[in-house]
């Protein structure tokens, strides 16, 4: 028995020293190109799962950014956390099934295998959907670009949690403390049995916690222990044996550590690589709870980010300014910002001024009120100035408001360290008053016996729109010399598809016409809202006015609308209608053609040049036939050539 011991503790140490070798050795010298990656995870209905993306043989990685696409009725993104790029860019269209994630780092993050990001996903109803890596694209620190090969993940959703045996589980300790002291953290393991080797990777932002030593725990005190630091890069590798296995739960490692971050920093303490084994060398499966640093002390305010006040009427559209003050070194920011969806709808969010060059990525949910807004760059900023304008409409009742109200802020260097910074709000108030609202009827040319339409239109719904009931009518304009039976008549009323419960009658001359969005399609704050089409028939030359008088129109909220009135015009005449202007264009030989192209009375080059430049505009195109100067049956830019010679 003494010699199967002895040969089997020589073989561990043997193993014990090529681990340590191992450990020593530069990986990167190893490396056979990036590989982007998501492995295989499981979370039952209801529940969260960390999902990380990863990159092998990420030594020269500084950055990069990758769409993940997944079934959004299997499972859903509640957020993307940092890895090892510092915080991420991201944008979550679950309604859409994917997230896309960019991150940016000022140099290379020196990894065998890093994390670009941690997707936390939520599962939504029991079935399996691929995680799928799309476009990928990775870069160094100079920017240049490198094309990683890709392996997709999957998650599995679980109706219930299936009954599991116990694992083991090894957990990193939860520290605070001051800047420059120095703490203990410890690694323990729990419910383990016959481990009789463990291995691990222990990685942390080297701007906040600096690894000074690193001892094995009581529970493995006869075990033999290589260690490895690396506060440059950020990682401790530990190693330790034994030729008999423990079983129980205590201590396997305790690491001393400097605290050297701003106070209000932190830092996450992640395992990675575990790896335990028993006594024949048989893999072992544990589960791992990752821990963190906190710096605590009396937290200086760096920076301050502030919300801009706008004030308008109902339907208006206004802007807010987002502005920084004392910004030092600022390359990434992030914040959620929260409002009352009653009073305001955000339109848009977009990146001004000193972020300009930040990558910027923006989620709005005007359902939930609130807007979700990252921006991240290898580049600092410093200084005072606007970074965002938010574009909202104000939807609310007059005298309501709404605060503009910043949770979550972060702003972090270019190391990735966390920038101590506040917020203040803003606010939107809803002001009293009419907003302007116009009914129109558009101009209509026509040729003598020829039809067209008048198209009847709403310029803005502020409150949305429930129905309208509207009188319309031709009469002759002043200073006009009109036969009674008129210029036109009206033949037909047209309903737009929202308007499905609707009626019309002609009579005299005179057409009425109502209508009902009983599917609510109209919505507060739509413009340019098509009410109706009156179609008319040309009978004698002239024009006429195209009367409106509005009986009643109701907005959703159950009140009368009050609407200006802008009437139109129906002119009939031989020839084509405008071109620029009031000028009708004229033909001046009688030959059916109308060279007089700008209306003066002459042929010249500006004929040409307005025929060129309004060619596929609709008072040429709907009229080609008076402009077929070479007379093909179709308008071509041989009739240009046509007209040019002509001059």
């Amino acid at each position: 028995m003494s010699i199967g011991k002895k040969s089997v503790t020589f073989t561990m140490i043997s193993l014990l020293i090529c681990f340590m070798i191992l450990l020593a050795t530069p990986l990167h010298v190893l490396a056979a190109g990036e590989l982007v990656s998501i492995g295989t995870y499981q979370v039952t209905v209801g529940n969260i799962v960390d999902v990380p993306v990863r990159i092998a043989n990420a030594w020269n990685v500084a950055g990069g950014s990758v769409k993940i696409t997944f079934d959004k009725s299997i499972a859903i993104v509640q957020e993307v956390v940092a890895g090892d790029f510092g915080p991420p860019v991201f944008n979550i269209k679950n309604e859409e099934g994917f997230v896309y994630i960019a991150v940016a780092h000022q140099t290379a993050v020196g990894k065998g295998e890093a994390v670009l990001a941690v997707v936390r996903f939520k599962g939504v109803k029991e079935g399996t959907t691929t995680l799928h890596l799309e476009i990928p694209s990775l870069n160094d620190e100079k920017g240049n670009l490198i094309t990683p090969q890709v392996t997709d993940g999957s998650l599995n959703v679980r109706r219930e949690a299936t009954p599991q045996p116990s694992l083991p589980v090894v957990e990193v300790g939860h520290v605070k403390g001051r800047q420059g002291s120095i703490v203990s953290i410890q690694i323990s393991i729990a419910n383990v049995s016959g481990m009789a080797g463990i291995q691990f990777t222990l990685t942390y932002n080297r701007s906040i916690v600096e690894v000074v030593d690193v001892s094995k725990g009581s529970f493995i005190a006869d075990f033999l222990i290589a260690k490895n630091i690396n506060n440059e890069q950020g990682w401790v590798k530990v190693a330790a044996s034994h030729a008999t296995g423990v079983s129980g739960s205590g201590s396997v490692a305790e690491i001393k550590a400097k605290l050297v971050g701003e106070p209000g920093s932190s830092t996450d303490l992640r395992l990675e690589g575990l790896k335990l084994n028993d006594e024949k060398g048989g893999p072992i499966t544990a589960e791992v709870k990752h821990g963190f640093v906190e710096i605590t002390g009396e937290v200086e305010v760096k920076a301050v980010l502030m919300f801009g006040s706008a004030k308008g009427m109902q339907g208006d559209d206004v802007r807010v300014q987002v502005n920084i003050s004392n910004a030092v070194g600022v390359a990434g920011i992030q914040f959620t910002l929260t409002f009352d969806p009653s009073v305001i709808e955000i339109k848009d969010i977009h990146k001004k001024g000193l972020i300009e060059s930040f990558i910027f990525t923006k989620n709005i949910n005007n359902q939930e009120g609130w807007a979700k807004v990252a921006a991240a760059s290898a580049t600092g900023i410093s200084g005072s100035g606007t970074i965002a304008e938010i574009e909202a409409m104000v939807v609310g009742k007059p005298g309501s408001f709404t605060t503009l109200r910043i949770v979550d802020l972060k702003l972090n260097d270019e190391r990735g360290r966390l920038i101590v910074a506040k917020a203040e709000e803003g606010v939107v108030e809803v002001s009293e008053g009419v907003p302007h609202v116009a009914v129109r009827a558009s101009n209509v040319h026509l040729l003598l016996g020829a039809t067209g339409a008048s198209k009847i239109t709403l310029s803005k719904a502020p409150a949305g729109l429930a129905g309208y009931e509207i009188e319309v009518k031709l009469v002759s304009p002043p200073g006009t010399q009109v036969v009674d039976r008129g210029v036109a008549d009206i033949v037909e009323v047209r309903f737009p598809e929202w308007a499905v419960l609707s009626d019309s009658s002609i009579k005299d001359g005179l057409a009425l016409l109502k209508a009902v969005d009983i599917r609510d399609v109209v919505r507060a704050g739509d413009e340019e809202i098509e009410l109706a089409e009156i179609v008319l028939k040309a009978k004698t030359l002239g024009e006429a006015r195209i009367e409106l008088r509005m009986i009643r129109m109701d907005n959703d909220n159950g009140m009368n609308m009050s609407v200006a009135i802008e009437h139109g015009k129906v002119v009939v005449a031989m020839g084509p209608p405008p071109i620029v202007g009031n000028r009708h264009p004229t033909d001046l030989d009688g030959d059916g053609l109308f060279e007089d192209v700008n209306g003066n009375d002459r042929i010249d080059f500006d004929d040409v040049v307005k025929l060129f430049k309004h060619f596929d505009e609709p008072p040429i195109k709907q009229y080609f036939k008076f402009y077929d100067f070479n007379r093909n049956g179709r308008l071509d830019f041989d009739d240009i050539v046509k007209l040019f010679k002509k001059v």
